[in-house]
C-alpha cells in the first residue's frame, strides 16, 4: 500500500487522498472501540496490529505529498496530510515502528512543499504542533533510543514558514542538545551493551547524531533574519561548555567548531554583523585550551581560528591574511610551532576584543578557573596577562570595572597569587585609574583591599604609587568649595573621609616596602602632607562614615572612628619607623610626643619635640623647609601655629650644625626677611590675632611673641 496508492496519486490526486482519508478516519473509530473492549492479551495484540496500520497510513500520507501534483499540493497539505498524520501520531505507547514512520512522515511532506519552488504567501500552520510533538517525544526518550532522523525532520521543518520565534528556537536548542550531549562516555556505552557490535552501532548513531543536530543548527542560522539566532546558540552551547564532565565538554567543543566553521564559510550566516558575545565567548574559549583532554585543547584551538578569522570580517581587521596563517599554523605537528602559534592567536584573538566587552572577557576567564585543576590554572591565567598587556591602551575607559571584577573575584579565588600579578599589570599601565577606584573602596578596609595595597607596595611601582596618594592628599579639599554653611560642612565631611581613606592606603603601603632610602627621598612630601591633616583635624572627636546603601548602613551604623586626628599621627608614626633608628622611635614615645601631638593644647610643643628629633637624624633638608614655608602665612589658624612652632625648634638648633645647618639657617633666614614689618603686617601678628579667636591655642600664644621677638632680633643683627 505504501509503494502503490501514492504513485496513484499522480493522475488522480483529489480521489487517492479522499480514499485514505475515509479509511483512516474508520479505522480509526473503529480502533477505538476495539481497543476498549477484549481479553488482555488480545488488546495487545490488537494494539500492535493497529500501531503497524498507523504507521502504514502515515508513510502513505507523506508518500501521496512527494508525487502529489505541485500545483495542488499546497491546498491539501496543512490539514488533511499533515493534520492527519499528526492525528495518527498520537498515541499514549508509541512503539518504535511508529516513531519512525511519523520522523519519516514529517521529513518527507516538508520536502515534498520545498519541492512546488516559489510556495508565495504559503505558510504551514500546523509546523508548530508538528515541532512540538517531535520536542515532546525527544525529551521523554531515553539516551539509547533516539531514532535516528528526528534532526533531519526539524532541520526539514525549520525550512517552511512561518519561522519559530527566539524563546521556540531556543527551547529547539536546549531539547536537541541535551539528547545528544547528555549521553554517557563511550567507555560507559561499551559496558551496557551486551554485545561490541551494539556497542558500536551506539557509537555510529550518535556520531550521526551529532552531524544532523549540526547541520539543523545551520539551517536555522541560515533562517533566522538577524544574528539573534547565533547568539541564542553560543547561549545554550555555553552550558555545555562549561560542564563538570569531559566528554560532555568535548562534545560541546565538536559541535561549536562546527557552527563556527560553518559561519566562517559562509559569513551571510551572521549576516555582516560583529558577534556582540565575542568578549565572553573568547573568555570560555580561552580556558579551555587549558583543558585536561588533549582533544578538548585542539577543539578549543581551532574553535578560537574560526572565531578570530570571523571577527577580522566583522571589524576589518588589516591583518586579515596574517590571522589566516596563524590559523593555519595551530594544525602544525611540531610542538614547538605549535605552542609559537598558539601564543601569536592569543595575542591576535586579544587584541580583537572590543573595549566594551573587556569585563564579559574577564568574567568568562575567572568563572572558568573555579573549575580549573590548579597545574592548569597557570594558562588559563596567562590570557588574562596577555590581555591586560596588549589592550592596555584601548581599555582605559574600563579600568574601573575590570578592577572591580578582579575585586570582586578575589573574595571567592585560591589563586591570589596571579590575581594580584593582574592587578600589577592594570596599576603599570593606568596608575591613576587603578588608585582612584581603590581609594573608592569602604572606608573600613577589608582584607583583600589592604592585601592589594600592601602588594603593590611590595612592587617596583611602591614609590610611584607613594607619590601619586601624596598627591592626592595634597589635592584633598581644594576643589570642595560651598557658600552656605551645610554645604560646606558637607564639604568639610567628605574632605576629611577622602584624607584618612588615602592616609590609610598610605600606611599599608610604607608597611609593605623593603626599602628604606627610597622613602627617606619622599619624606620631605609624605611628611608635610600627613602632618598637614594631622594639624587640620586637631579637636575633631569623630568622624562618621558615609553609608552607601541602607544595607551598609544596617552593618556600619554603629561604627565610628575615635579622633581622626590619631590616624594621620598613626600613619607619620609609621613612615619615620621606616626612616630612623629604633633608639630615636623610642625617645619620641617616651617623650611623649605622639599625646602632644594629639592634643590641641599640647600641639606645638608636640611639633617642637619632634623637629628636634628630625634635626638630629638629619632628615630635615631644604625641600621639607620649602614645603613647610607657606603654612606661615596660611588661612588655617592650626597650620600658621604648626610652622611658627617647626621654625621656632629649627632656629634654636642652626648654631648646633654643620654645613647642613648654615644652609637651613639662610633658607630660614632668607624667608623671614621677606616680610618688612613682622610685627604689624607679617604673618606673626596675623597668628596672634587668629590664637584670639575661635581658634585659640592657649599654650601656644607666649611661644608665638617670643619666637617673634628672637626673629627681630636676628634680622637686625645680620
Amino acid at each position: 500500500m505504501i509503494s502503490v496508492v501514492p504513485h496513484a496519486a499522480k493522475s488522480h490526486f483529489h480521489l487517492v487522498l479522499g480514499t485514505v482519508t475515509m479509511f483512516s478516519a474508520a479505522f480509526t473509530r473503529d480502533w477505538s472501540y476495539q481497543a476498549s473492549t477484549g481479553w488482555k492479551v488480545r488488546r495487545r495484540q490488537k494494539m500492535g496490529r493497529a500501531q503497524t496500520v498507523r504507521a502504514a497510513l502515515m508513510r502513505t500520507y507523506s508518500g501521496i505529498a512527494l508525487h502529489a501534483p505541485k500545483e495542488q499540493l499546497l491546498a491539501c497539505v496543512d490539514k488533511e496530510i499533515m493534520g492527519n498524520i499528526l492525528q495518527l501520531s498520537r498515541d499514549k505507547q508509541r512503539d518504535l515502528q511508529l516513531k519512525l514512520a511519523l520522523v519519516q512522515s514529517i521529513t518527507e511532506v516538508s520536502c515534498a512543499i520545498q519541492a512546488v519552488g516559489d510556495c508565495g504567501s504559503f505558510e504551514l500552520s500546523l509546523k508548530q504542533e508538528a515541532t512540538r510533538t517531535l520536542l515532546d517525544w525527544i525529551k521523554g526518550e531515553p539516551w539509547d533510543s533516539l531514532v535516528y532522523g528526528v534532526f533531519q525532520a526539524l532541520e526539514e521543518l525549520s525550512k517552511l514558514r512561518p519561522p519559530l520565534s527566539r524563546k521556540e528556537n531556543r527551547n529547539l536548542l536546549a531539547a536537541c542538545c541535551q539528547s545528544v550531549l547528555s549521553h554517557p562516555s563511550e567507555e560507559r556505552m561499551k559496558k551496557g551493551r551486551k554485545s561490541v557490535r551494539a556497542a558500536v552501532n551506539m557509537q555510529l548513531l550518535h556520531r550521526r547524531g551529532m552531524e544532523d543536530l549540526g547541520h539543523l543548527i545551520e539551517t536555522l542560522l541560515e533562517a533566522e533574519a538577524t544574528s539573534a539566532c547565533f547568539d541564542d546558540v553560543v547561549h545554550v552551547l555555553k552550558g555545555w561548555l562549561t560542564s563538570a564532565k569531559a566528554w560532555e565538554r568535548e562534545r560541546a567543543l565538536r559541535l561549536c567548531a562546527h557552527v563556527l566553521g560553518a559561519c566562517k564559510e559562509r559569513f551571510e550566516l551572521m549576516r555582516g554583523c560583529p558577534y556582540k558575545q565575542f568578549g565572553s565567548l573568547v573568555g570560555l574559549l580561552g580556558s579551555l585550551t587549558s583543558d585536561c583532554l588533549a582533544t578538548c585543547r585542539q577543539r578549543a584551538w581551532v574553535c578560537l581560528g574560526y572565531l578570530l578569522q570571523m571577527q577580522a570580517k566583522t571589524t576589518e581587521v588589516p591583518q586579515a591574511d596574517e590571522i589566516r596563517c596563524l590559523c593555519e599554523e595551530l594544525n602544525s605537528p611540531d610542538t614547538e610551532t605549535l605552542a609559537e602559534a598558539c601564543t601569536n592567536v592569543t595575542k591576535a584573538v586579544c587584541r580583537c576584543i572590543p573595549a566594551a566587552q573587556a569585563v564579559d572577557f574577564l568574567t568568562a576567564v575567572l568563572d572558568s578557573l573555579l573549575r580549573v585543576v590548579p597545574p592548569r590554572a597557570r594558562a588559563v591565567w596567562k590570557w588574562v596577562f596577555i590581555f591586560l598587556v596588549e589592550c592596555r591602551k584601548e581599555i582605559l575607559q574600563e579600568v574601573p570595572k575590570i578592577l572591580n571584577t578582579l575585586y570582586t573575584y578575589m573574595q571567592q579565588s585560591t589563586h591570589r597569587p596571579f590575581l594580584l600579578r593582574a592587578v600589577f599589570l592594570l596599576t603599570h599601565f593606568h596608575q591613576e585609574p587603578v588608585i582612584s577606584s581603590l581609594l573608592q573602596k569602604s572606608l573600613l578596609m577589608d582584607g583583600d583591599t589592604v592585601e592589594l595595597w600592601r602588594s603593590l607596595g611590595r612592587s617596583i611601582l611602591r614609590i610611584r604609587i607613594l607619590r601619586c596618594l601624596v598627591e592626592k592628599l595634597n589635592r584633598a579639599g581644594n576643589d570642595r568649595l560651598g557658600t552656605d554653611s551645610s554645604t560646606c560642612e558637607w564639604h568639610n565631611r567628605q574632605t576629611a573621609l577622602e584624607t584618612v581613606t588615602i592616609t590609610r592606603a598610605i600606611s599599608e603601603v610604607v608597611l609593605a616596602l623593603r626599602s628604606t632610602e627610597e622613602l627617606r627621598q619622599l619624606l620631605p612630601h609624605l611628611l608635610p602632607s600627613l602632618l598637614r591633616w594631622a594639624s587640620e583635624m586637631l579637636g575633631r572627636e569623630r568622624l562618621l562614615f558615609l553609608m552607601g546603601s541602607w544595607r551598609q548602613l544596617f552593618l556600619e551604623c554603629q561604627m565610628h572612628v575615635e579622633k581622626p586626628c590619631r590616624i594621620f599621627l598613626s600613619a607619620i608614626q609609621l613612615v619615620l619607623g621606616k626612616c630612623m633608628a629604633q633608639k630615636w622611635m623610642r625617645l619620641l614615645v617616651n617623650q611623649g610626643v605622639w599625646a602632644r601631638l594629639e592634643d590641641p593644647l599640647a600641639h606645638p610643643e608636640g611639633v617642637c619635640l619632634l623637629s628636634s628629633v628630625l634635626l638630629h637624624t638629619g632628615l630635615v633638608s631644604p625641600c621639607l623647609v620649602k614645603n613647610l614655608l607657606p603654612w606661615l602665612d596660611s588661612c588655617s589658624v592650626k597650620l600658621r601655629v604648626t610652622a611658627t612652632a617647626f621654625f621656632a625648634e629649627v632656629r634654636q638648633e642652626m648654631g648646633k650644625e654643620g654645613l647642613g645647618g648654615l644652609l637651613l639657617r639662610c633658607c630660614c633666614l632668607g624667608c623671614l626677611f621677606l616680610w618688612e614689618d613682622p610685627w604689624r603686617t607679617g604673618p606673626w601678628s596675623r597668628v596672634a590675632r587668629g590664637a584670639r579667636g575661635r581658634d585659640q591655642v592657649p599654650t601656644a600664644l607666649p611661644v608665638l611673641f617670643q619666637i617673634s621677638r628672637d626673629c627681630r632680633t636676628t634680622g637686625n643683627s645680620e
